[in-house]
């Protein structure tokens, strides 16, 4: 286990490459990163189920996400670039 410091150090290092709003929504989402690379999205319910999958091209760097679809609630999504993974929780309304 992280000690707490650690935590924060990662959670602020995350919220500085990927930013996600309106965070809740009522299923329609933007992600914004920080960086143009090539980039995979996913999106997992609570139960680890994949929702959804997107890409995101050379020189992308925002992306509409909709879950109008999927029921209220939690979701985690996983963005990969390359080696590195970031994620966020996002919340339905």
């Amino acid at each position: 286990m992280y000690p707490t410091n650690e935590i924060n150090q990662k959670q602020l290092n995350v919220d500085s490459i990927i930013t996600i709003y309106p965070n809740p929504s009522t299923g329609i989402f933007t992600l914004q990163k920080a960086t143009d690379a090539k980039a995979t999205v996913v999106v997992y319910d609570v139960l680890g189920n994949q929702c959804l999958s997107l890409n995101l091209s050379q020189g992308e760097a925002t992306k509409q996400i909709d879950l109008t679809n999927f029921p209220k609630g939690i979701y985690h999504l996983q963005l990969t670039e390359g080696e590195k993974v970031y994620s966020q929780k996002i919340v339905v309304q």
